[in-house]
């Protein structure tokens, strides 16, 4: 019998089991939201708080995102041509375990995904390719399930139902929070980031057999793989305090750069407005050092007109980046085209992966790549 795959390469002719990925991609998910900078991200858009069993809830619902997978009009894209059925899409093919409920679906885990509150979310799981994806019509369901002699999507949903029982053991007193706009649109975007990275097989190796006791495999692979690539709970080390003396080798700050270090730490918005040379990009960075240092960000992002400003600005920020942090992080130049991460250039290859012009082996320019 053929089993239900999640991920699938047809050159290689080889693939990873539905429900491991399922696994790779929760875990990245839960991972994700242990960093505290997330966690806060998460607490603002919901407008009030969230706690753990809110955290859990959505991570079996992320654990759900490639549901429809289960159908054999898709699981027969990855099969031998010549097998004459209609293929369809997951997406699509996901709203069936919702228009047609069954009380034992999912090892009669649906009936504690509805005490859980999982309808609002349902547009958003099957959101995860970055667009709505429209409910199809009644009629439609009716050809998604259908019986084979060499695939059982009973079976293969089993076994999903019956992992997600079993890896989300507090599933039944869990309850989603709830789903107002921003944190659905939050949610839609960890979701996709999670699925980018849980995809990565680098990471998340191809293996076609199921297994029981995978879930803790998963999470440590998730949490080995957030921490190569930079958005581990605990962010960059700081080489020290976050003063003068970390950004520039000038002996004082420019009045600019002493008014935007005196703003208190709770001021959202900065507006600096002041002429060439006036230090407005050191001023950014001394921001940037006591707010990571506070815990508050991870991350700086400059925005520039041209090109030639953001490659100029590129190498004076991957200079500073190497005064403050140990080890230092690269900064990535996002100029649509080219892939560049601190010095290092990088070539586009197939299959989405790049050869870089350097020996080293920094999974970190997964964001240049």
């Amino acid at each position: 019998m053929l089993s239900a795959w999640g991920k699938t390469d047809l050159a290689s002719a080889t693939s990873h089991h539905l429900v491991r990925h399922s696994a790779d991609v929760a875990a990245v998910f839960l991972e994700l939201l242990d960093n505290q900078v997330f966690l806060d991200r998460a607490k603002h858009a919901a407008g009030e708080e969230i706690s753990s069993g809110h955290i859990r809830a959505l991570g079996a619902l992320t654990f759900l995102h490639d549901l429809g997978k289960l159908a054999p009009g898709f699981q027969a894209k990855g099969w031998a041509a010549g097998h004459g059925l209609r293929t369809m899409g997951h997406l699509e093919a996901g709203w069936h375990w919702i228009a047609k409920p069954r009380t034992d679906a999912l090892a009669g885990a649906v009936t504690v995904l509805g005490q859980m509150g999982i309808g609002p979310w349902l547009p958003a799981l099957f959101a995860h390719h970055g667009r709505p994806a429209p409910r199809p019509a009644p009629g439609a369901f009716e050809t998604v399930l259908f019986d084979l002699p060499l695939y059982d999507w009973r079976a293969e949903e089993l076994r999903l139902g019956q992992a997600l029982l079993d890896w989300f053991p507090d599933l039944p007193e869990a309850v989603l929070p709830k789903p107002t706009p921003r944190l659905v649109h939050f949610y839609c975007g960890m979701l996709t980031l999670a699925d980018w990275i849980g995809s990565d097989r680098r990471a998340f190796p191809f293996v076609p057999e199921f297994r029981p006791d995978y879930w803790k495999t998963a999470q440590s692979r998730a949490r080995k793989r957030l921490r190569e690539i930079g958005l581990a709970a605990r962010g960059p080390n700081l080489v020290g305090p976050a003063e003068w003396c970390m950004i520039s080798s000038h002996p004082a700050p420019l009045p600019a750069q002493q008014a935007v270090r005196n703003l208190p730490m709770d001021e959202n918005f900065v507006l600096l407005e002041a002429e060439t040379g006036a230090g407005k990009t050191e001023a950014a960075l001394w921001r940037l050092l006591r707010l990571v240092e506070a815990g508050e960000v991870d991350a700086l992002y400059f925005a520039v007109p041209t090109r030639a400003a953001a490659r100029q600005l590129h190498r004076r920020v991957n200079d500073a980046l190497a005064r403050m942090f140990d080890p230092a992080p690269e900064a990535v130049l996002a100029v649509p085209g080219q892939v560049v991460s601190g010095e290092a250039r990088g070539k586009r290859l197939p299959d989405f992966s790049v050869l870089w012009d350097d020996v080293q082996i920094r999974p970190a320019r997964w964001a240049a790549e």
